[in-house]
């Protein structure tokens, strides 16, 4: 196809294309023409060329050979009539680069309504509140519901109901209130009937009476001396089971007080203590119990002591000694373990019968008795016997013994407070010829063996016995 194009008013410019496959030529009419040919024009290949006169600037370019050449210049011609269009080239490929947005269509007709997604969208803001509309008319009541709702608010309380009729069952026991005062004492009850007493045995001859001595000589009178022993008085002091501090009318001696509960003579240090002797107070290891009898003795005033070294040529001496004589102690009293069984001539017993503890060997219980004494004085072959059990043990059997300190020579026999199966009770304490070796207490006042019960609370509260030791 040929084409004419004029492009100023003395050049003319042809174009010519011998097929769409072959080279494109571009001339011009004078000597300033110019043309440009490429053996072959691809899609993505471009050619330009300039005109050489000075006032020209002539450029082609070409996509490929099925493409529109343009050819522009600077100069402005005449323009001349538009020639007719030509046939519309062929579609070229796809632009890698893309072109500009253009301005945005008329909104077209709403299409129809296509199938329910099956993505949710994402959820829109909340309207507003609509005004709320007339109640509807109230439906039948559910069923109860199984979840409990909150508990309500307290009401008020109502008024009291008329008094029920009395309970037939017992509410449980409070608890025990605060002690009370200690009431008076009541009246002293009747005398028991008497205990069975041991019978001393007959006295022995008198001996010969030994020749009398010279008379020595008259020594210089001394200071007279007072002493004053007072004896089975009461102190004072609560005897309530928790009390243990009393006080005795007058000032003692120290190492001079002895206590007495129900008639058992205590151990210093081991049942009581001697707090204040100038005060006369005194306090107790265990504390008595109700209705136990509380007495003692003690020593007011010593007399004045002498300074003499020797009396009719006897020295006196604290260590026994032969041909001394012995000094009493600031008690008034012979030193403690100087007249013993090792300073006597015999080792029958110790002169003067301190009482002394001993371990004995309890039958008849599973648990024996608790807060428990067991003393014995002995003076020759006499021996006393003074037993104590505040607490109970549990029995296991229907007898009941207690070991002797010494074995006996023969029968023996006293009164004994008891406790069988937690009652209390009067029995006996006897030593037979069964068996010299044990104390046996009854739990009655016949001679057979008493009624203890194999179970239960058990204790022999206080005994005395004299016997004689083998």
């Amino acid at each position: 196809m040929d084409q004419e194009v004029v492009v100023g008013s003395q050049q003319a410019i042809i174009v010519t294309a011998d097929s769409t496959s072959e080279a494109v030529a571009v001339s011009a009419a004078d000597s300033t023409d110019v043309s440009i040919s490429s053996d072959g024009i691809s899609g993505s290949e471009s050619v330009a060329a300039s005109a050489a006169g000075a006032e020209q600037d002539l450029h082609v370019s070409a996509g490929d050979s099925n493409e529109t050449i343009n050819i522009t210049s600077n100069i402005t011609g005449v323009r001349g009539e538009t020639g007719p269009a030509g046939p519309t080239g062929a579609t070229g490929a796809d632009s890698t680069v893309p072109g500009p947005t253009g301005p945005t269509g008329d909104t077209g007709p709403t299409g129809a309504t296509g199938a329910d997604s099956t993505v949710p969208g994402p959820t829109g803001a909340t309207g507003s509140t609509g005004a709320t509309g007339a109640t509807g008319p109230t439906g039948p009541t559910g069923a109860d519901s199984i979840v409990p709702g909150p508990t309500g608010p307290q009401g008020p309380t109502g008024p009291t109901g008329p008094t029920g009729a009395d309970s037939t069952v017992a509410g449980p026991t409070g608890p025990t209130g605060p002690t009370g005062d200690i009431g008076p004492t009541g009246p002293t009850g009747p005398t028991g009937a008497d205990g069975v007493s041991n019978i001393p045995g007959p006295t022995g001859p008198t001996g010969p009476t030994g020749a009398t001595g010279d008379t020595g000589p008259t020594g210089p009178t001394g200071p007279i001396d007072s002493i004053s022993i007072t004896s089975n008085e009461v102190p004072t002091g609560l005897v309530n089971g928790s009390n243990v501090n009393y006080t005795t009318s007058a000032g003692y001696i120290s190492g001079s007080l002895n206590v007495y509960i129900n008639g058992v003579k205590q151990a210093l240090t081991t049942h009581y203590s001697e707090t204040t002797p100038s005060s006369g107070t005194f306090a107790m290891s265990d504390a008595p119990l109700t209705g136990d009898i509380i007495t003692v003795s003690y020593q007011t005033a010593s007399g004045a002591t002498g300074n003499a070294d020797t009396v009719d040529n006897f020295h006196a001496s604290a260590t026994p000694t032969a041909n001394t004589i012995l000094p009493l102690d600031s008690s008034g009293k012979i030193p403690t373990g100087v007249v013993n069984n090792a300073s006597l001539d015999t080792t029958a017993g110790e002169l003067g019968g301190a009482w002394k503890d001993w371990t004995p060997t309890l039958s008849g219980f599973s648990v024996d008795p608790t807060k428990s004494t067991y003393r014995y004085s002995r003076i020759g072959k006499w021996v006393a016997l003074s037993i104590t059990q505040i607490g109970n043990g549990t029995s296991n059997a229907t007898t009941f013994t207690i070991s002797l300190p010494f074995t006996a020579a023969s029968g023996a026999i006293g009164l004994a407070a008891i406790v069988n199966n937690s009652s209390d009770g009067m029995g006996l304490s006897r030593i037979t010829s069964t068996d010299y070796t044990v104390l046996s207490i009854h739990a009655g006042l016949s001679i057979s063996y008493g009624a203890w019960t194999a179970t239960g609370a058990k204790a022999c509260r206080y005994t005395t016995i004299i016997y004689e030791a083998a």
